[in-house]
């Protein structure tokens, strides 16, 4: 049993090395990374390149020129033949054993697509504190084998390569980015596959760290046009609680 780690990256470089610092602390089974630079301004692809030179578990590549979260996810997609395949962000951090989790928790409900809990804000965690500390405080809080069905947190999921192999990636009409991960719950539905979310594993995310930049009205647009185009799509209306995120 394997998993492929995929990320699509622009900048933000801390949050990229504290992620795998933390994805090599606390995953055991066999993974490898499959990481698209979309045009950097920082270190960032210098990191990467000095990551897979090191070491060959880092598959990385770089934009020609920036193409947008959504298109660069698929292109990492493409290059996966691992049994699982992990979609993250990178400005993620994950529990001890979280993938195990995740993957345990598919192979006993039979599922597809599975989320580990996700924490945001400062109220859950302090992300100026020591997250290896938090998660020794409340794994055994945390972990169980509680799911909650049809929803998915786009930060941070797995899938099985079934999955990928039936339903593909996500659907570039919503490129750049924004309500690719709500289209992909549909399409798990629609194959009688809902997805999870299970308490065997958990993440924090720092949320929309690449995209803070951008200036309000242009997120707005881009959310905007793209909600549209999946309610038209699917002929449902969009909430959050529905989707998860």
């Amino acid at each position: 049993m394997n998993i492929d780690i995929c990320m699509a990256v622009y900048g933000q470089l801390p949050y990229t090395e504290q992620f795998i610092d933390c994805a090599e602390r606390y995953t055991k089974i066999e993974h490898r990374y499959f990481i698209i630079d979309d045009c950097s301004k920082d270190k960032t692809w210098e990191f990467l390149t000095k990551n897979a030179e090191a070491d060959d578990r880092f598959v990385v590549e770089r934009n020609e020129e920036n193409i947008g979260y959504l298109l660069s996810i698929n292109k990492a997609l493409a290059k996966t033949t691992a049994d699982y395949i992990c979609i993250t962000n990178n400005d993620v951090l994950m529990s001890k054993d979280c993938l195990e989790g995740v993957i345990s928790a598919m192979e006993h409900e039979g599922a597809w697509a599975v989320s580990p809990v996700m924490f945001v804000g400062k109220h859950l965690f302090d992300p100026d504190k020591s997250w290896y500390q938090f998660v020794e405080e409340r794994q055994a809080m945390m972990t169980n084998d509680m799911v909650v069905s049809g929803r998915l947190f786009g930060c941070c999921f797995v899938i099985s390569r079934k999955c990928y192999e039936e339903l593909g990636g996500f659907d570039e009409g919503y490129a750049p980015y924004w309500f690719e991960d709500n289209d992909y719950i549909m399409k798990l539905i629609q194959a009688e596959h809902p997805p999870l979310i299970t308490y065997r594993g958990f993440v924090y995310h720092y949320e929309s760290k690449t995209l803070e930049k951008l200036k309000v009205q242009t997120r707005w647009k881009l959310w905007s046009a793209n909600k549209k185009r999946f309610e038209e799509k699917w002929g449902v209306t969009w909430n959050p609680l529905m989707f998860g995120g």
